[in-house]
């Protein structure tokens, strides 16, 4: 199994660093340095056993932007390190009127705004450090 697989792994860098730094390694170069010698040659080793390479069917939903576009600016808005203006955002209202952004800050929303429509958000305007 795979647990047997991770366990045998361990295993034998244990053995490999007691046996080449000692009980106690304080330098993580050191331990970096023997993680890279042995890796080529753990699969031999180990004796790891095998698995089917893993195959997956994606089914595609009747919507798939509802759910992608939301998601994909998430990911921006949060990990890009762009600074956005959070207080200006109206993202992504679905077809059923839900919004289906989830997690972002909350948006202002205008009554002549449509429920479908979308509104990109613009990056502020840069600061001098």
């Amino acid at each position: 199994s795979v647990i047997q697989n991770l366990d045998a792994v361990i295993s034998s860098f244990s053995k490999k660093i007691e046996q080449e730094l000692g009980e106690n390694p304080t330098s993580a170069t050191a331990l970096l340095s023997l993680i890279n010698k042995h890796s080529p040659n753990i699969q031999r080793h180990c004796h790891l056993k095998k698995f089917p390479e893993l195959r997956f069917k994606y089914v595609e939903e009747e919507s798939p932007d509802d759910f992608f576009i939301p998601y994909v600016w998430s990911i921006v808005i949060h990990q890009s390190g762009i600074p956005f203006r959070t207080d200006s955002l109206r993202l992504f209202a679905s077809d059923s009127g839900n919004t289906t952004a989830q997690n972002l800050p909350p948006s202002n929303s205008d009554a002549d705004q449509s429920d479908n429509e979308t509104v990109i958000p613009v990056p502020s305007e840069p600061t001098s450090v």
